[in-house]
């Protein structure tokens, strides 16, 4: 239960993600849109008796697109004090091995690296 402007809802996951920022100061993120089913008790009487008992003309499906709100963070620069003279922002040990399929090639062939 989420209280939004005063309003209570049922709320539930929809979606999850992550961000990982690549640069200091703030950003915005964008607001994610996702179509949904909703369904919400009516007031339609039974057209018969299965409906009557099991219920089923009690709740009507709505299509609904969610938006969600754009989100702003801010990002904190790395610190300064005991940053190594080489640190470039990447952090790691990496290592390449590339492998070709061909050595040689002539114009417009194509080959996988």
């Amino acid at each position: 239960m989420e209280n939004v402007d005063g309003v209570n809802y049922n709320t539930y996951e929809l979606y999850r993600t992550e961000a990982i920022a690549n640069k200091s100061g703030k950003i915005i993120l964008n607001p994610i849109e996702q179509g949904l089913v909703v369904r919400r008790q009516s007031n339609s009487k039974p057209r018969n008796v299965f409906e009557q008992f099991f219920g089923a003309s009690a709740y009507e499906d709505i299509n609904v697109t969610a938006n969600s709100r754009p989100v702003t963070v801010e990002v904190l620069p790395l610190p300064e004090e005991g940053k190594p003279e080489n640190f470039n922002g990447a952090v790691g040990n990496f290592q390449y091995k590339i492998q070709t399929t061909r050595n040689e090639l002539k114009a417009n062939e194509a080959f996988r690296l």
